[in-house]
């Protein structure tokens, strides 16, 4: 075998370990060794805590108060509700409709813009132990808030996530990809939590008790955070699939692209400020996660364009690689002609993965080299 074959290779393992390979491992070692949460069953009134929830919002007049009468209308105490809404220098007068809302409800204007400094005043101004953090154009299920809480009373659980459920997976090419992945998420959502290693959430439906909370820094997410937070302490962070809360995800190309380029340069910056965790010797289960489910994403599209250099360049001498490069081309002219279609509001059924794929590729890609050349992102609209 050359050299280059060997690279190939090793490079086309890379995506079956990602994609197939880690996951089973994953499924496997959760079975075998993996707890359910001890705490299934939901408090009753009386036994639940009180509660901060901090919205971040940025001109979000328009939205804010049917955001809050959505909160209020769970089945969660009232009397036990705090609600904090962080506006991130907002100018159309969203924290005082925020305040007309409820006396339950504190607002205030943070400035300059920067998400995360505001959610980190958010948290400051919480009076309670557990805070959860959502957003504006979320809206949770009934039960939602009870669900998230509960495992939170166990001193051993630090943060938690639900099941964030967008209203676009039917909606065009965009949405039928984002529903497979989704579905491959949150599988491995399911696993880590069995093992108390949930390195990753979903910001709009999730929590965290203060005393595993540290502030979030200036280019990174709490959803990007709360893991490492808890888990570095000696916490367990968990996925409660029953938690739900649901959200419009934008489909459209420039929104898709926007967002996982947005993500890809906050995901990495989160991953640096942690880097400690890439340390096999310190907590091996942890850096097998991170690197395998969270750092190797944002690597793949580098993978996925040098397997297709070199499968160019081997395919003379090799009828095997010439027969891999010939699917290699079939995908992606689907995906061409799945972003032709696109434009045209058409969705054909076999070129709807291969273009949200490579679209979102491109997208993290971008992300990639971006953070590569020094771009951070201090703030965006929520």
């Amino acid at each position: 075998m050359s050299g280059g074959t060997a690279i190939l290779a090793v490079l086309v393992g890379v995506l079956g370990w990602h994609y197939v390979g880690y996951p089973l491992v994953l499924w496997a070692v959760s079975s075998r060794c993996g707890t359910e949460p001890a705490s299934a069953d939901l408090l009753p009134d009386d036994d639940l805590p009180p509660v901060s929830i901090v919205i971040p919002a940025h001109n979000e007049a328009d939205g804010i108060e049917a955001r809050l009468e959505n909160l209020f209308a769970s089945d969660y105490p009232t009397e036990k509700l705090e609600i904090i809404v962080a506006s991130d220098a907002s100018t159309d007068g969203t924290v005082a409709i925020a305040e007309s809302v409820s006396p339950r409800v504190t607002a205030f204007n943070n400035t300059p813009q920067n998400k995360s400094a505001t959610r980190n005043r958010g948290v400051e101004r919480a009076s309670s132990d557990i805070v959860l953090f959502t957003d504006v154009d979320t809206r949770n299920r009934p039960d939602c808030l009870r669900r998230l809480v509960t495992p939170l009373t166990d001193p051993d659980v630090g943060a938690v996530c639900g099941t964030l459920v967008s209203e676009s997976f039917d909606d065009g090419a965009i949405g039928t990809g984002m529903s497979l992945y989704w579905q491959w998420e949150y599988f491995m959502r399911r696993h880590q939590s069995r093992l108390g290693m949930l390195v990753k959430s979903s910001g709009a439906v999730m929590g965290i008790d203060q005393a595993y909370f540290e502030p979030i820094p200036d280019t990174a997410d709490i959803d990007q955070t709360a893991g490492f937070m808890t888990i570095l302490r000696g916490g367990k962070s968990l996925y409660v699939p029953k938690a739900v809360a649901t959200e419009q995800f934008p489909t459209t190309l420039s929104g898709e692209f926007s967002t996982r380029r947005r993500l890809t340069i906050r995901g990495l910056t989160a991953l640096w400020r942690y880097r400690t965790v890439f340390n096999p010797l310190m907590r091996p289960l942890l850096t097998l996660h991170t690197v395998s489910y969270w750092l190797l994403r944002y690597l793949i599209p580098v993978a996925l364009l040098a397997i297709a250099v070199l499968t160019g360049l081997l395919a003379p001498s090799s009828p095997l690689i010439a027969a891999f490069g010939g699917l290699q081309v079939v995908f992606y002219l689907l995906a061409g002609v799945g972003y032709a279609a696109e434009h045209y509001g058409l969705n054909p059924p076999l070129t709807s993965v291969p273009f949200s794929y490579s679209w979102a590729s491109l997208g993290v890609l971008a992300g990639l080299v971006a953070f590569a050349t020094g771009t951070r992102v201090y703030a965006y609209d929520l």
